[in-house]
Order: structure tokens, then sequence, then C-alpha cells
């Protein structure tokens, strides 16, 4: 992948949260909800970001896989979203990131 594909990152728990939020107060009337964080980054920016966490001094290596043709670029509308069921994201990319990185750490080999 050449790192510059965007895409809405968002935490696990935000999710989590979301979905529990859209079952107990979704809309009755068939409209839909975003559950994302409502920011792009690229591939690449969350891959240094991953490296620079590990603090080994690696770079990414981008490139090396094509990137998937006709990937489509979706960025949430997470005040639509709290405006419908009263959710939004509480999770910024840092923290996801680095709760994400801490628990595959805290994995037993």
């Amino acid at each position: 992948m050449s790192g510059g594909r965007e895409v809405d990152w968002v935490y696990v728990d935000d999710v989590v949260n979301g979905l529990i939020e859209l079952a107990l107060a979704g809309p009755d009337n068939g409209d839909y909800v975003d559950l994302g964080s409502g920011q792009l980054f690229t591939t690449g920016e969350i891959a240094r970001r991953i490296c620079d966490s590990a603090g080994t001094g690696v770079a990414p290596v981008l490139g090396a896989v094509p990137d998937r043709a006709m990937e489509q670029v979706r960025k949430a509308d997470v005040e639509a979203t709290r405006e419908i069921i009263g959710w939004q994201p509480a999770i910024d990319i840092n923290e996801g990131l680095r709760r994400t990185y801490d628990w595959y750490r805290s994995l037993k080999p």
C-alpha cells in the first residue's frame, strides 16, 4: 500500500458504545447513523504513529503492496449521529492507538 489512503479510524470501545446507543435510542424512521471519528488519517500516518509508539526507531515501509482498486473514502458525519442518537466518539486517535498498542503488548506469546 502506498500509505496515502484516507480512513476514518475509530476506537473499538467507541464503536461498541455507539452500537449500544443505537440499539437503545436508534431511529425508527429508517434514518441511518455513522459510527466513526469524523476525521481522516492516511494509512501511512497511522503506520508511522504505531512505529513511533513502539520506540524502536523503525519506520514503516510503504509501497510494498499495491493499493486496493476503487477503495472509497468515507468520513463519518458525527454531528448528525449525535443529533439522532446522542452519541459521539470519546477516544481520540492518539489515545486509541496507545490503548491498542498496549493491549497487543500485553498478550502472551
